[in-house]
């Protein structure tokens, strides 16, 4: 029995429309892939990571256990780290290919519903998005985990189109092992029992389908279970870093497990405030409130999501919605926790736009009219931007650069460092530099300055446009390259030198 909605089309046509996606996709990378880094915390420790795996000393950031994220990134970095360093146009070149895996799977993935040229236009309109391009330029487990998840998805059609011990068992293994690259493809566990439960067609009632899939969903829960039971481990330093994810999720404040449990009228809060940071994506005057249209368009997108849930009952929606549900309640909005959700729901607007489209026009003339839209909405990112401009980014990266090398040369033994954004300098210098993000975030300039204090920090390196901003007149000016400045905050006794313990 066909899936509902189901095209038709045969299996032979995809590897044309494949190679043209893969190899297109491929033709852009020279002006796709930068040959610098944009700075983010979180890639740091990934990259950290992968070094510590690279020189044998476990997964470890300067010498510290890391349990707040899963290995898998890091893992699959470290022989590229073992072999170039921390060579980003490398790094990003293998971003790049890690994109261009996803988004050739996300085309396997949509082809039996969209058919071979819309399912095409999707998965080129993914990876043409400016804030797709970026996270393939981050060293972030975001697109990774993305592959990896659609691979599980995948894997998961197969168990619930012809279920067999041998596919549950695949589908298990994909689950698990996605959740090892990043934690969130856990959900994907509900997403398979809700899709077997809930299949169209299938036979049995619904519990005892249920029943069938929970085998399968207990091998994948016991495949990470060895990663879940790592007590946690938060590093000492790096203050930019949370706790656990838990902490985040359900605390009010994010990096401190003791403090209160997150309440029903904050947790309402944190999705309405949230969801308005992931509408104003689609496009705001100011970058925090969306526009009517913006949100017209996150409407659209939500309902889109629903109708082919409801046709459907399948996975990839099970598992959007989930992802949804999730960083709408977490402490913070960022686009990049969205790209799950993100692309399913261009997919299901391409899916409702070919069903109307087609009500009316020509199977050929519906599909070249879908895949116009699509190409008008890639040309919309593509014009819109994305962030700072790669111009912006590079000069940035080379301030990252030169400051560092500086520092490299001044800092002696036993001086304390800090940094707004401390595990990025832990990267860029070797040792180990106090974060100072996270405290200016959530208690204000005059917390962090009692931090500063408490902790007895020698220098500090701070964005002037940054999250500590308040704090650039806190010590003498000591150097200043773009918008990175370094403060002296007391004079420095070498190790060794005598002076005061």
């Amino acid at each position: 029995m066909s899936a509902p909605g189901a095209t038709g089309a045969r299996a032979g046509s995809a590897l044309p429309w494949l190679a043209a996606l893969v190899v297109g996709a491929a033709a852009t990378l020279p002006w796709t892939v930068q040959r610098h880094w944009d700075a983010k915390p979180d890639a740091a420790t990934y990259l950290l990571a992968a070094r510590s795996l690279a020189r044998g000393e476990g997964y470890r950031v300067l010498g510290e256990p890391f349990t707040l994220r899963p290995p898998g990134w890091s893992a699959l970095l470290a022989p590229l780290v073992a072999w170039r360093g921390f060579d980003f146009a490398a790094i990003n070149l293998a971003g790049g290919l890690v994109g261009i895996l996803a988004v050739a799977l996300l085309f396997v993935l949509l082809r039996p519903r969209l058919g071979d040229p819309v399912a095409c236009a999707v998965a080129a309109t993914v990876w043409l998005a400016p804030r797709f391009q970026q996270l393939c330029n981050q060293a972030l487990s975001d697109v990774p985990g993305f592959a990896a998840a659609l691979a599980a998805l995948l894997a998961i059609r197969a168990a619930v189109a012809r279920p067999s011990p041998a596919r549950d068992l695949l589908a298990a293994v994909a689950v698990g092992a996605s959740a090892w690259i990043r934690t969130a493809n856990l959900l994907l566990v509900p997403a398979f029992a809700a899709a077997r439960a809930f299949a169209p067609g299938a036979e049995g009632s619904v519990v005892s389908r249920l029943a069938r899939a929970l085998p399968a969903c207990a091998v994948a829960v016991a495949l990470y279970l060895p990663w879940a039971l790592v007590p946690d481990a938060p590093i000492s330093w790096g203050g930019d870093a949370l706790q656990s994810y838990a902490t985040a999720l359900l605390r009010t404040d994010p990096v401190d497990p003791g403090s209160p449990v997150v309440g029903p009228a904050e947790a309402l809060s944190r999705v309405a405030r949230n969801g308005l940071s992931y509408a104003a994506l689609f496009g705001s005057k100011d970058g925090v409130h969306p526009t009517v249209a913006a949100v017209a368009i996150a409407i659209a997108a939500t309902l889109s999501w629903l109708v082919v849930l409801v046709r459907r009952r399948e996975a990839p929606e099970w598992f959007a919605g989930l992802t949804a549900l999730l960083v709408v309640a977490y402490y913070v909005a960022q686009a990049r926790l969205a790209l799950v959700p993100a692309a399913v729901a261009l997919a299901a607007m391409a899916a409702v736009a070919r069903s109307c489209v087609r009500r009316f026009a020509p199977a050929v003339g519906g599909d070249a009219a879908v895949v116009a839209l699509l190409a008008a909405a890639a040309l919309a990112m593509r014009l819109g931007g994305a962030g700072p401009t790669r111009s912006r980014s590079a000069a940035r990266a080379a301030d990252f650069d030169f400051v560092a090398t500086r520092l490299r040369e001044a800092v002696v033994p036993g001086e304390r460092l800090g940094a707004d954004f401390g595990t990025v300098w832990a990267l860029f210098l070797d040792r180990p530099v106090e974060g100072l993000q996270s405290v200016c975030n959530r208690l204000g300039p005059d917390a962090a300055r009692a931090r500063v204090a408490q902790l007895r920090l020698d220098r500090l390196v701070l964005l002037s446009d940054g999250p500590c901003r308040s704090l650039v007149d806190l010590g003498d000016e000591e150097m200043r390259q773009g918008s990175i400045v370094v403060l002296r905050l007391s004079p420095v006794t070498p190790a060794g030198a005598g002076g005061a313990p």
